[in-house]
């Protein structure tokens, strides 16, 4: 099955996915085209609102559903929880554009 997955193009480490998604967090924020104040903005959202919730989870175990618990979660208020999840879906985009993950857990949130 990893062999196949290998020719195909789709095998994804296994160490990889056990990769906490709160070092991942701090890994994303490497883009050099942040402004400094966007930097501080989502710091401050993965420290004291990701990380508390799934911080000490593994990657590849935070499914769609861990996602939108934590929106639900999040508030009321549209603007705060848009940027909040947005920061959360940049951290798993990046994980899955870096071939840590197969798949984005935040689809149809």
């Amino acid at each position: 099955e990893q062999q196949r997955a290998k020719t195909r193009g789709s095998w994804i480490d296994p160490a990889a996915a056990s990769m906490t998604s709160a070092l991942v967090g701090f890994v994303a924020e490497l883009d050099p085209g942040k402004r400094p104040s966007s930097w501080a903005r989502d710091e401050v959202i993965v420290r004291l609102h990701l990380v508390p919730e799934l911080g000490p989870r593994r990657l590849g175990s935070i499914t769609k559903l861990d996602v939108q618990r934590l929106v639900n979660k999040l508030g009321r208020s549209a603007a705060p929880v848009k940027r909040q999840y947005g920061v959360l879906r940049a951290i798993i985009n990046a994980a899955v554009d870096a071939d840590l993950i197969g798949r984005t857990s935040c689809r149809a949130i």
